[in-house]
């Protein structure tokens, strides 16, 4: 769980995108389901929080990862 809230996003996005593809990938060596509901509650809720406040954030790249994150546990 520590590498997908502490490590570079494009390289997490790369990793949750990656899985049960032709690179090999297995879901049950990287991540649990828990970790990944986990995950995306956790940055949907501060993602939530940051996106009514006033500075600039971006969005993109956190959907990309939460989408990623929760389509990896349920799939």
């Amino acid at each position: 769980m520590l590498t997908l809230f502490f490590g570079v996003p494009e390289d997490t996005i790369r990793k949750l995108i990656a899985v049960g593809t032709s690179i090999g990938i297995d879901k049950s060596s990287l991540y649990s389901t828990v970790s990944l509901l986990i995950f995306s509650g956790t940055y949907l809720f501060f993602m939530a929080l940051i996106s009514s406040a006033a500075i600039p954030a971006g969005l993109f790249m956190p959907s990309i990862m939460i989408g990623g994150a929760f389509g990896l546990a349920f799939g």
